[in-house]
């Protein structure tokens, strides 16, 4: 199969491949007829420009790259698909990384990312990224886009979190539920974790209710598994109410140790997740939703513009978070 060429392409529409190029590139001034001519035969002809011999010259690579932390749980994989349904259209090659969950992997991927110019943007999933890593990549002149996190100079695409969790915490109480137990994820570095601890112990303390320190359950892996030994726990200790803000996956183990138990939700005990992912409209949970398909495209959107030159400044955005009012709470 003989491959169309950028001089094929000057020869068909009788132009220079010198304004072909500009075509591609969107430089220069080019009359609007002959840039429609360009692109139509561009796409007749199908066209596919040198990436490797345009990086060279240009010293960028053309490629967006993901890392996300383990593409196993449901945020992850509806931000990589909001990521991916913004990328189909564009000129750009999409390279996902997973650091496999641990803080090691990720530094080891960041870190080859930034040394051998593997991207021209980097978009980092649920993992922070330390001042010397961030620093590298400034100087490498490569921007990061942040989901979930923050560091100053880096844009970061964020959920209210602490509104999410008051929101569902005062339901529960408002429910005459006083012995409410929490499953949560990492409180010590987790941005999202610390937010949603706070917007839940908010809620505690504007009604004059001491949160037993008892009814606290920790996960390590946001799975399943750790949703029905979390709710083992907590039922024992007497919880009447379980609020997951470590996600949605971990109360679909809740709800299926609640089952094993023959405690009925939510008149024994009322459960509350954290996403809205895929599955929890079908299992009629009630959640907080974050709209996270969105957050995956804007944070792809955003990248792109870094990519070209055209985001000045770092964003900072921020997407509302919503109490899904359903069967179990």
């Amino acid at each position: 199969m003989k491959r169309t060429t950028i001089k094929d392409i000057a020869r068909i529409v009788g132009v220079t491949h010198v304004t072909v190029s500009k075509v591609i590139n969107n430089k220069g001034r080019i009359s609007q007829e002959t840039r429609k001519k360009v692109l139509a035969a561009i796409k007749r002809f199908e066209y596919y420009p040198n990436y490797a011999a345009r990086s060279l010259v240009k010293g960028k690579t053309n490629n967006i790259a993901v890392v996300e932390p383990g593409f196993s749980a449901g945020f992850p994989n509806i931000i990589i698909s909001g990521i991916q349904d913004a990328h189909v259209l564009t000129g750009y090659d999409l390279n996902l990384y997973t650091s496999s969950g641990t803080s090691a992997g990720a530094v080891h991927i960041l870190k080859r990312i930034v040394f051998e110019k593997r991207a021209d943007v980097v978009i980092v999933v649920s993992m922070g990224m330390d001042e010397e890593i961030f620093l590298e990549y400034k100087k490498a002149g490569i921007p990061v886009i942040l989901i979930e996190t923050e560091t100053k100079g880096a844009s970061s695409i964020l959920a209210d979190n602490e509104a999410g969790a008051y929101r569902a915490t005062g339901y529960l109480i408002k429910k005459g539920r006083r012995r409410i137990g929490i499953v949560a994820g990492d409180l010590k570095y987790s941005r999202p974790q610390t937010e949603r601890y706070a917007g839940f112990m908010r809620a505690m303390h504007e009604t004059g209710i001491v949160p037993p320190k008892n009814l606290i359950a920790t996960t390590s892996h946001y799975s399943y598994a750790d949703g029905r030994q979390a709710f083992k726990s907590l039922a024992e200790k007497g919880a009447d109410a379980i609020f997951s803000i470590s996600g949605d996956l971990v109360a679909y183990g809740m709800l299926a140790e609640a089952g094993k138990q023959g405690m009925r939700v939510p008149d024994d005990i009322s459960i509350i997740g954290f996403d809205d992912d895929l599955l929890s409209t079908n299992i009629d949970l009630t959640t907080v939703k974050q709209p996270i398909y969105e957050m995956g495209k804007k944070a792809f959107e955003l990248a792109v513009l870094a990519a070209e030159g055209k985001l000045i400044e770092p964003q900072i955005i921020v997407f509302e978070t919503e109490l899904k009012y359903r069967g179990t709470a």
